[in-house]
């Protein structure tokens, strides 16, 4: 094409302006293939001046007229006219389609089912109202129920959940996936269509290999406003978690092994699943479209690829910086998206591969790797020849093959030819990396000295165990109740003994004074003979003084029991003395404060329940109260005892004016005692008393030895003592032999050792096992296919996933002489022996080894895995 030429546009393109972040931009929609094109307002005014009578130059002419700072020459414009012929945009040119294979930029497979454009106006009426604030924050609530009920029934779900190979659970799982793949592009087809634009098409395609469904809503780049094309991206999540959350609660609501609610269980479990996935921004799904949309960056991936090679070009083979990317933060956005694009695409492509070419190889063998090759091959064929055509395309030839790319071409031919120069001459230490277990060395048997039940243990599996710790203890209940009997013996005895020794004096004593009574009873009967023979007339004196003396007394006393009885008279009438009214005002005082303890307990027992508080916070309020309900009792009987009291010294006063009455009544029979005493029969009798005593006296001092039996007896009691206590320390001894002490510092190893408690043990019988730390063997499981490198002798290095800080070095004593099956696969034990100084490290600690097997040629080492590939499994295929 030529500067002179006039292309047309072609007449049936739709153009819009859009204004997005203080930008014009036109909106370019080809209605024959449904694509969009968004073009800066230079290039817009200059597709707007391609009428078919303006040429090229007059077009330019025009642009600099309306732009006057735009830089812009006639070549640009003739390039951005034949751009615009080859997308089919100029009048006269072939008409682009979008390709349904389209495997060189996207391998991608698009297959349209069905043009949805006259459904989504049909049902656009219908499902409107969904669109509103109160249906909107339904279907959320909605959402948040079925949330909570799926945590809180997630292990009836996943039981339900466990995979079947059958045809027909992969028929459910299809329908189900089917099912809600349709509500989730129906999301967003109508919601493009709510907000005014055209959703053309629903249909399948397989991105990477991976089957999805997709509604085509590109008219959303006619909405003028960026948050409804966000939102158009987001309603088809927004749809898809409200029908796996109606989903669910069906689910719940029906028998779950049912047709029905096993596919409502597979719709739960693939809306989670391609939520995920569609967020994810580095395939073309919503994740990615709602990315383009919050950045404002159309043709993102493609840009940053487009960016990411230019730059690749312009470090390898100099040349200007890439022109993709108007600011700074555009080129980041292309260089770090780019980036993580080309490394999900690679790893997608890498995982797919390698599980197609391992079920092509394990089926057809040699022909499975041949038809892998060839069918991976014709994939990224082309996109290897672009990338040769652009490498070539900057690659220096003829003119301009100048001086400074021929010497970046030396420089890089010189550093390939040294690096294969290194490769095949240098050595490098071979390594063997595989995962490894902490086993102890050695074990010792925790033993009891004496036979009996395990009551105790105070350490559990895993403890760290100090030498001479005590672990535990034998039931001692017998010897303790034993021993509190000899040591009540002991004290009973001790006590005896201690009284027998204090009441030898006493006894003595006891003994002089019965003798020193006797004697003065004598006296006393010959004073009372010759007061009966001599002193009569005094003594009748004596007894009418007497007389009248207990006649005062009696007045006296009956006097104070008439007022007693008045106060009794006082109580009985409801009034109460001073004293007993001080009682009644603490007794109501005590009651409030129990009422009020009562309330303390109610609400400390509402606390405990909800766990705010502990156990022994209501303890001590029901201990409070109890001592308030003690106090008010006390007060109570204090109460009844003041009125017990007042009847008492009612009753007393009154018996003491009996008593009175009756010594009254004493002192006038004793008044006619003493008339009477002068008689002979009285007189011969206080005779005979004096001889009585007198034979009492001598009997007494007869009597003084009984002391000396006192000590023989005292004597006894302490042997006694001394026995007791010599069975004492042998139930002590016997006690002490009970506790378990640890033989020497471990890691107590036995399994569930508590459940041990309870079970009789002899003497000298294992209870549990010690594990000694002071060295440890790690026990590494190298693969089979590395083995042949392991030998004795070798220098290992280990990190230890609880102390990945730091290096652990020893020494391969041993290699296993045949494999045994780990995680799925052959492995040897080989064993290292390991020095544990600090005692950080215990048995069972897991972590990775690096086995360092002697220098080799570095072409070994780096591809001795692929060569031995070659050799064994690519041999068997064959």
């Amino acid at each position: 094409m030529q500067a002179a030429d006039a292309p047309r546009r072609r007449a049936d393109l739709r153009l819009s302006l859009q204004a997005e972040s203080g930008r014009t931009y036109l909106l370019i929609q080809d209605p024959a293939t449904g694509r969009f094109f968004r073009v800066r307002e230079v290039e817009g005014f200059l597709l707007q001046q391609l009428d078919g009578a303006t040429s090229l130059a007059e077009a330019h002419t025009a642009v600099l007229r309306e732009f006057p700072g735009a830089r812009l020459s006639v070549n640009a414009v003739v390039v951005f006219a034949e751009r615009l012929e080859s997308l089919g945009l100029l009048a006269g040119g072939p008409v682009t389609r979008i390709r349904v294979w389209d495997v060189g930029r996207r391998l991608t497979l698009r297959l349209p089912l069905f043009d949805t454009r006259p459904l989504f106006t049909r049902l656009l009426p219908v499902v409107r109202w969904l669109y509103r604030p109160g249906p909107l924050l339904a279907c959320a609530l909605l959402v948040l129920l079925a949330t909570y009920e799926w945590l809180g029934s997630w292990d009836q779900w996943l039981y339900h959940a466990r995979p079947h190979a059958s045809g027909s659970q992969l028929a459910i799982y299809y329908l189900g996936f089917t099912l809600l793949s349709l509500f989730h592009e129906f999301g967003h087809g109508v919601t493009c269509r709510y907000f005014g634009a055209e959703a053309r098409d629903v249909g399948v395609m397989l991105i990477y290999g991976i089957p999805a469904f997709y509604c085509n809503v590109s008219g959303a780049y006619t909405l003028p406003s960026r948050r409804q094309r966000v939102l158009v991206g987001l309603a088809g999540l927004g749809w898809q978690f409200v029908t796996g959350a109606a989903a669910f609660l069906m689910w719940r609501a029906i028998e779950p092994t049912t047709l029905t609610g096993r596919v409502l269980h597979a719709m739960v479990g693939f809306c989670g699943l391609t939520a995920l996935i569609n967020l994810i921004p580095f395939l073309r799904l919503d994740g990615y479209y709602i990315l383009t949309d919050l950045l404002n960056l159309p043709n993102l991936r493609r840009r940053s690829f487009a960016y990411l090679g230019a730059r690749a070009r312009q470090l390898l083979f100099g040349g200007p910086l890439p022109s993709v990317g108007e600011t700074p933060r555009e080129r980041r956005i292309f260089f770090w998206f780019g980036l993580g694009s080309l490394v999900y695409s690679a790893a997608i492509l890498v995982a797919m591969g390698g599980l197609l070419g391992r079920w092509l190889t394990a089926h057809l063998g040699g022909w499975g790797a041949v038809l892998w090759l060839l069918l991976f091959g014709s994939l990224l064929w082309p996109s290897l020849r672009r990338g040769w055509a652009a490498i070539r395309a900057r690659l220096p030839s003829g003119r301009r093959f100048t001086m400074k790319p021929r010497l970046r071409l030396y420089l890089y031919l010189a550093a390939l030819m040294g690096v294969m120069t290194y490769l095949f001459t240098g050595t490098w230490e071979l390594t063997v990396a595989c995962p490894t277990v902490l086993e102890a060395t050695r074990r010792v048997a925790v033993r009891p000295r004496t036979a009996g039940v395990l009551a105790d243990l105070r350490f559990r599996e895993g403890d760290h165990v100090p030498r001479h710790a005590v672990l535990g203890s034998l039931d001692t209940f017998e010897l303790n109740k034993q021993r509190q009997q000899i040591e009540a013996q002991l004290q009973a005895a001790r006590i005896e003994g201690e009284i027998v020794a204090r009441s030898v004096p006493v006894v003595a004593a006891e003994q002089e004074r019965e003798v020193l009574e006797a004697a003065q009873e004598v006296r006393d009967a010959e004073e009372k003979l010759a007061d009966r023979e001599d002193l009569y007339p005094a003594r009748r004196a004596e007894a009418e003084r007497r007389v009248q003396e207990a006649r005062a007394a009696l007045d006296a006393t009956e006097r104070v029991a008439e007022r007693l009885r008045a106060d009794e008279r006082v109580v009985a009438a409801g009034q109460l003395t001073p004293r007993m009214q001080a009682i009644q005002d603490r007794l109501g005082k005590v009651r409030v404060d129990a009422e009020f303890a009562r309330k303390e307990i109610n609400r400390v027992e509402y606390l405990v329940s909800e766990g705010a508080v502990e156990q022994r916070r209501l303890d001590a309020a029901r201990a409070a109260l109890d001592a308030l309900r003690q106090e008010e009792e006390a007060l109570r009987s204090e109460l009844r005892a003041e009125q017990k009291q007042l009847e008492e010294q009612r009753e007393d006063a009154e018996a003491e004016a009996r008593r009175r009455r009756a010594a009254y009544e004493a002192t006038l029979e004793a008044q006619r005692t003493v008339e009477s005493e002068t008689r002979p029969e009285k007189i011969e009798r206080a005779r005979r008393e004096v001889q009585s005593r007198e034979q009492s006296r001598r009997a007494a001092t007869l009597l003084r030895g009984a002391a000396d039996v006192k000590r023989i007896e005292g004597r006894v009691k302490a042997m006694d003592a001394r026995r007791a206590a010599a069975e004492l320390a042998r139930l002590n001894e016997k006690i002490r032999q009970a506790r378990i002490y640890a033989p020497a510092t471990g890691i107590l190893s036995t399994p569930r050792v508590e459940e041990r408690i309870g079970r009789r043990y002899q003497e000298g019988e294992a209870i549990c096992w010690l594990d000694l730390v002071d060295r440890l063997a790690a026990r590494l499981m190298v693969d089979e296919k590395e083995i042949g490198a392991v030998q004795t002798g070798q220098r290992v290095r280990l990190r230890i996933g609880a102390y990945s800080e730091r290096w652990y070095e020893g020494i391969v004593e041993a290699v296993a002489p045949r494999a045994e099956p780990y995680q799925g696969r052959q492995a040897y034990e080989v064993r290292v022996s390991l020095s544990n100084p600090t005692g950080d490290l215990r048995p069972g600690l897991t972590g990775f080894a690096k086995i360092s097997c002697g220098e080799r040629p570095l072409r070994d080492v780096l591809f001795r895995r692929l060569s031995r590939w070659f050799r064994t499994e690519v041999w068997s295929w064959f």
